[in-house]
């Protein structure tokens, strides 16, 4: 891969990172709004999940910025993976 590749490449995985961001807080959104319609437990719980992936979005987004950022986005993305996979699984689980 040259340089140019290399460039082209890093501008697409800004655009989905932003998209991903971006995406994610409008999905956020409608589920805080469904929530505060019907009041259920369930829905919070979802709503958090997509919060979860908007705080991802961000991260990965800094860690296309920052170096510091970039070397610790593995570690931080596997962390927030974990946290919407509990939040999921509690909504399929409570009764």
């Amino acid at each position: 891969m040259d340089v140019k590749e290399a460039e082209g490449l890093a501008d697409v995985l800004n655009v989905l990172a932003a998209w991903v961001t971006v995406f994610s807080l409008i999905v956020t959104v409608v589920a805080a709004v469904a929530y505060r319609r019907v009041r259920n437990q369930r829905v919070l719980l979802v709503a958090a999940a997509f919060a979860v992936f908007t705080l991802k979005g961000a991260v990965l987004t800094l860690s296309l910025w920052n170096e510091w950022a970039s070397d610790r986005y593995l570690t931080a993305s596997v962390a927030l993976d974990t946290v919407v996979i509990v939040l999921l699984a509690a909504t399929v689980l409570k009764r």
